[in-house]
């Protein structure tokens, strides 16, 4: 196993209590994505679930570069709508990078839309950029050589 860059150890520590902080206001708020849990009881692929608005996620600035979530890939002739950062230049506002965070796999007996998972927040950690989306899953993007690293995901 490689030997983990201390930055990236400071970004992974900031990340655990971010995970921390939100599944605990999550659960006081008593909020879900989903339409009920149902769908365990019943049997039903977890993925049905109701689509809510898309969220507007304020982009994150470092180093002279903007990253910006990118909702709407197949608009963009990509293979999914939600999971994209665009890494874009601030002075000249030319895109740097598109970075694929996480991938969204279709059930073609699905409506794709319903199926969609969007970015929900961004944030700045050192030189780290924390990723949360609609199902909570967390990741993080090195904005040095644009890695990125599951830390949590769900099992849908």
């Amino acid at each position: 196993m490689g030997i983990i860059r201390p930055a990236k150890l400071a970004c992974l520590a900031c990340l655990a209590c971010l995970i921390l902080l939100t599944t605990q206001a999550t659960a006081a708020a008593g909020l879900t994505a989903f339409a009920g849990d149902q769908s365990k009881q019943s049997g039903q692929d977890e993925r049905n679930w109701e689509r809510v608005e898309v969220p507007d996620v304020p982009s994150v600035a470092f180093h002279g570069y903007r990253y910006v979530v990118v909702h709407w890939g197949k608009a963009r002739g990509l293979p999914q709508n939600g999971g994209y950062i665009s890494v874009v230049h601030q002075a000249n506002g030319k895109e740097r990078a598109l970075i694929k965070i996480y991938e969204t796999t279709y059930d073609p007996e699905m409506e794709a839309d319903v199926q969609d998972v969007f970015i929900t927040s961004l944030s700045l950690s050192g030189n780290c950029i924390l990723i949360k989306n609609e199902r909570g899953d967390f990741f993080v993007l090195d904005t040095h050589d644009h890695s990125v690293m599951a830390l949590s995901t769900s099992a849908r």
